[in-house]
């Protein structure tokens, strides 16, 4: 029996020592996986989650209508290549923002040419409306003249006319005078 005793007491020992040997085993692989879980966490982190969250902010800054910020992502993984199409959507805004705001100038300049040609045009019809309203009162004194001076000439034409018979009415009588004195 106390062979039996000693063969428990050493299975017993050896047991213990198993179940404290798996238990550190355990708790090792444990270590060991919540380190391999933190570093790819902290792995994804950096090359996935912090990468887009400044993906994120640049398209807020383009959205919010600031063109010029820099996106300060680099790669060659598909966070790379997400932040090279952004920069060259960024580009291709940048120049479209440019080519409308050269538009507008340009339809801005030409408003005001055409502005500058209407005020010049509207100061010329006036000065043309100034002028026929000048010929019109020229045209009526005109007018007024010749229809004086057509009264004066019918005025000498009779003149002329009683004149004329006058004169004749003393040539008749000095005609009588000589043929009487004859």
């Amino acid at each position: 029996m106390e062979q039996n005793d000693r063969l428990h007491d050493i299975a017993v020992s050896d047991n213990n020592a198993s179940y404290s040997q798996a238990m550190w085993i355990l708790v090792g692989v444990m270590i060991v996986v919540l380190a391999v879980i933190f570093a790819v966490w902290f792995g994804i982190k950096a090359s996935l989650v912090a990468p887009m969250n400044r993906l994120i902010d640049s398209i807020r800054h383009i959205a919010g209508g600031d063109l010029v910020k820099p996106i300060e992502v680099d790669g060659s993984n598909e966070m790379g290549q997400l932040a090279e199409s952004l920069r060259h959507m960024q580009g291709e805004l940048m120049r479209t923002v440019g080519d409308v705001r050269n538009g507008a100038n340009a339809i801005y300049s030409g408003a005001s040419e055409i502005a500058t040609g209407n005020n010049d045009l509207s100061s010329r019809t006036e000065q043309q409306a100034a002028s026929l309203e000048e010929t019109a009162a020229s045209m009526e004194q005109l007018t007024a003249t010749v229809k004086q001076n057509a009264e004066n000439a019918r005025q000498a034409s009779h003149l002329a006319l009683s004149a004329s018979e006058t004169a004749q009415r003393g040539g008749k009588v000095v005609d009588n005078v000589v043929q009487t004195m004859a």
